[in-house]
């Protein structure tokens, strides 16, 4: 059925996603250049993200009905095998992600604004951001 198809292209997608940000985070935690140690730790925060929403999305097939005024939500995911609550947290997962590799590109063009701007960030200010 078109359902049956719909999942297994998700989930080949997922594997494919999933497997892609691990080669990431491995080659910017294990071969990051010293002289961008500094932009390095952007770089390795947002690949820990990607993997992070990668995971919670594989785990969580949404599908949202609008019902009115409000909206159904509904899970496929292998999270529904466990139960609703497994389903929320891979959810939580997957926005968190989202919001935290959002947030990291706006860090990562505050680092390069200060970069072009001649104010070279230290450690601790790359941390901060």
């Amino acid at each position: 059925s078109l359902e049956t198809v719909i999942v297994v292209i998700h989930y080949s997608l997922a594997i494919v996603s999933i497997s892609m940000t691990i080669l990431l985070t491995i080659i910017a935690f294990r071969h990051t250049p010293s002289i961008l140690s500094k932009f390095g730790l952007m770089l390795k925060f947002h690949a820990l993200c990607d993997l992070y929403t990668a995971i919670g999305g594989s785990s969580e097939m949404l599908r949202l009905i609008p019902f009115g005024w409000s909206l159904v939500y509904l899970n496929y995911g292998p999270c529904s095998f466990i139960g609703p609550e497994a389903c929320m947290i891979a959810g939580a997962m997957k926005f968190g992600g989202d919001v935290c590799s959002g947030l990291t590109i706006i860090a990562s063009f505050v680092f390069r604004l200060m970069v072009v701007l001649g104010k070279m960030p230290t450690r601790n200010q790359t941390i901060g951001l």
